[in-house]
């Protein structure tokens, strides 16, 4: 008890108001809810697995390109089903918000702006031009399904995707001013004529109005639980049970905070928050000291691909949940685990047969 105190006095409070026969019991532990932290645990652990999985058996140059192609074709599918659900049967276009896919218009897009920038990254380092205009022509469908979903959120974490994929290629001398205007240029058509323009033109005043309040009011209130609970959280999974105790406002239910990053601190606390980032921060460090060293363009703007690719959903999770998606977090650990694996994979110098070749 004198121990419990001392590390989270808020808890014991909260113990000693909901259980009649707190003093007299032994042992209480530091989440509020022990049954969601133990399956928080579970599901961590499963997706560690598959990073460990995904490290031990993709191993050879034929292995890594058809992952890329299978990731790319896959989203690319996916899009063109979203979209011909969504304008041709539905004929809800930007009014839907349930996504056939996924679930929910917001994650469709953070699931979906994963793959573009692989996909420029796999036409840049193809060597057919049949393939150049296959893989952009993906690449192409997959933003004009994140720019047509209406998820401003998903939106803005593809532009991000998108800056971050052409300032590392400039920075490492891997593309040509050219063939980045044109890039640019072909997704500028798709922002100023796909997608809806008068939504366009009336964003700021609907995020300000409508986006904003639902997602700052819940913040503010969140932080008032990291004060109380900074050490060790409140536990994996328990922010939809601590949170009425702090909501100073009336808008339904919350599962999940619009914020993946703000609920990680809540439910892991300082500590938990540092183990977190330091393995990722560690990971993506080796990733870019890997990418320094080797020779092969290729390999370096696949790679950059990919990171560009994580960066994007991560920038996204600031506005939404989308690491408690499973879709999502899969298919985060995977790109994580192949571009880990393969920045520090050697191949012989000979090109692969109608495929990117990497040294």
């Amino acid at each position: 008890m004198p121990l419990l105190r001392l590390l989270s006095p808020r808890l014991v409070d909260i113990y000693g108001s909901y259980l009649p026969d707190f003093s007299s019991s032994f042992f209480y532990p530091l989440t509020i809810y022990s049954y969601p932290t133990r399956r928080h645990l579970l599901s961590f652990l499963s997706y560690f697995a598959l990073f460990i999985a995904c490290l031990n058996l993709i191993k050879t140059k034929r292995q890594f390109k058809r992952i890329f192609a299978v990731i790319i074709i896959w989203a690319a599918l996916l899009a063109f089903a979203e979209l011909t659900w969504r304008f041709a049967i539905l004929q809800e276009g930007f009014a839907g918000r349930v996504s056939f896919i996924v679930g929910q218009k917001n994650h469709f897009a953070a699931f979906m702006a994963m793959g573009v920038p692989l996909g420029l990254a796999y036409f840049l380092t193809a060597y057919r031009n049949s393939q150049k205009a296959f893989f952009l022509s993906l690449s192409l469908l997959t933003c004009v399904a994140v720019f047509l979903s209406g998820s401003y959120a998903g939106i803005g974490g593809l532009i991000f995707a998108l800056f971050i994929f052409a300032l590392l290629l400039l920075k490492n001398k891997l593309i040509k001013i050219h063939w980045l205007a044109v890039i640019i240029f072909i997704f500028s058509l798709i922002v100023f004529f796909i997608a809806n323009l008068e939504k366009l033109n009336n964003l700021f005043p609907f995020i300000m109005d409508k986006k904003f309040p639902g997602r700052f009011y819940p913040a503010r209130d969140a932080l008032r639980i990291i004060k109380d609970f900074p050490l060790f959280g409140v536990g994996g999974g328990n922010f939809q049970y601590i949170f009425p105790l702090y909501r100073t406002f009336y808008a339904g239910f919350y599962n999940y905070l619009l914020n993946d990053f703000l609920q990680l601190f809540i439910e892991k606390g300082i500590l938990g928050v540092f183990f977190y980032f330091s393995f990722f921060i560690l990971v993506i460090k080796e990733i870019f000291k890997k990418i320094k060293t080797r020779n092969s363009s290729s390999v370096k703007i696949l790679s950059i691909g990919v990171l560009s690719g994580l960066a994007g959903v991560a920038a996204h999770s600031f506005f939404e949940f989308n690491f408690h998606i499973p879709a999502i977090e899969v298919k985060f650990w995977i790109l994580l685990a192949v571009v880990y694996k393969y920045v520090n994979t050697h191949f012989s110098k000979r090109p692969l047969k109608n495929g990117p070749g990497d040294t």
